[in-house]
């Protein structure tokens, strides 16, 4: 195993390079890409500070290449019921995001999240953002762009992915991509999945324009994928030699599996899990592999199923139920009768009603 690498903190760094001004340390006589490298270690504000150490680091921080952070959580959570202040953070937000990433000179970027309340108004900016992140040849891209704090009384147009720049950078390199309110149609998907041969975590959230999937491919390297409230989803299928871990919450689909020969862990929610436990025996010949699966069974009468095919390899089961009457809970227990080999149990009940006696 090789040696574990410790990186300096901020604070480190500023005092070794203060003795080096007395010719007492040697940690600013390195090469710039070594402290590049010093540099990867570090947050992508702490980089940032690290610009007043001195002239010979004024500008080291546009070589750092590790992750781009841009989390506006917290400005949201102050602003979120005052739409006039949200705007003006949201022009605030895209500013500090474009001057980071027009300063930045290095050739490649280890990942890009941005979490901010944006919509298909704001399309350029965010268009030159992806732009940014294909050019920089990218292995982790997450963009979250409402925060779900958007419950002011404003028609909103969510953004659309820039399908067209697929057309003009490879992604080679990339592992991971998570939208999150972002519109993207299957299509698109599909060619990614057909086009980045590294691509192994796949999310998509809350996306308007996601209706019909096929997941397939000779080389799919996919090993996670997670499509949660896509309401307007009609047709999935998935045939993934590497899947390992599907996570689904929206419409009824039917059965997506055609070929999953290496899945472990499921988990379905809201009206896809009742569907699912309703007809597991429909499900058999996939789930007999499972190690976790994750059901949402909100309903105010969850069905009384005997008929489950025995789950050989199940070692951890979550079940979230309503609490509207005891029937809801007694329908698990044929579900761990089931299961022989089961480690953890996790029930999570809804306290929709006042509290039942069971």
């Amino acid at each position: 195993m090789g040696k574990e690498v410790h990186f300096p903190s901020k604070f480190a760094l500023q005092k070794r390079c203060k003795r080096n001004n007395k010719g007492e340390d040697y940690i600013c006589r390195l090469p710039d890409e070594i402290l590049v490298i010093i540099l990867s270690g570090l947050s992508m504000r702490e980089v940032a500070r690290t610009s007043v150490l001195s002239r010979r680091w004024r500008y080291l921080w546009t070589f750092f290449a590790g992750i781009f952070d841009f989390d506006g959580s917290d400005t949201l959570i102050r602003f979120k019921w005052n739409e006039k202040s949200l705007k003006f953070e949201r022009i605030r937000f895209i500013r500090w995001v474009n001057q980071v990433l027009r300063s930045h000179q290095g050739p490649s970027v280890d990942e890009l999240k941005v979490c901010f309340d944006l919509d298909n108004h704001y399309k350029p900016a965010i268009d030159g953002w992806i732009e940014f992140a294909m050019r920089k040849e990218i292995r982790k891209l997450e963009l979250d762009l409402n925060y779900d704090f958007s419950a002011l009384p404003v028609q909103r147009e969510f953004y659309a992915f820039p399908s067209h720049l697929l057309k003009n950078f490879t992604l080679g390199l990339l592992t991971t991509l998570r939208l999150s309110y972002v519109s993207v149609t299957g299509e698109v998907l599909e060619y990614l999945l057909s086009h980045v041969p590294l691509l192994e975590v796949l999310s998509v959230k809350f996306s308007p324009g996601l209706v019909c999937f096929s997941v397939s491919g000779p080389s799919l390297k996919l090993k996670y994928l997670e499509i949660i409230n896509c309401k307007n989803m009609e047709n999935l299928e998935i045939s993934a030699e590497n899947l390992v871990s599907f996570k689904y919450d929206g419409p009824n689909l039917g059965i997506p599996f055609k070929h999953v020969p290496r899945l472990v862990e499921v988990s379905f929610g809201m009206k896809f899990g009742l569907y699912a436990f309703k007809f597991l025996r429909s499900f058999s010949s996939y789930f007999m592999q499972l190690e976790r699966l994750s059901l949402f069974l909100v309903t105010k009468e969850a069905p009384f199923v005997l008929d489950i095919p025995e789950l050989g390899n199940l070692k951890y089961l979550e079940l979230k139920v309503s609490r509207y009457n005891r029937q809801s809970l007694l329908a698990c227990i044929p579900l761990l009768d089931a299961s022989p080999l089961l480690h953890e149990f996790i029930l999570k009940v809804n306290a929709f009603t006042s509290p039942i006696m069971i």
